[in-house]
């Protein structure tokens, strides 16, 4: 697992837990939860 920043397009900045798997032989990632964004979290 790890956290991602995905920038919107609103100029906001959102923090997201991500999980990597394997599906079929093929890497995937799954949003676990969304964390909030980055303002948020910074207070």
């Amino acid at each position: 697992m790890f956290v991602r920043r995905i920038k919107r397009a609103n100029g906001q900045v959102s923090i997201v837990l991500v999980e990597g798997y394997r599906e079929n032989g093929k890497v995937k990632q799954r949003t676990v939860e969304y964390l909030g964004t980055e303002s948020e979290l910074t207070k």
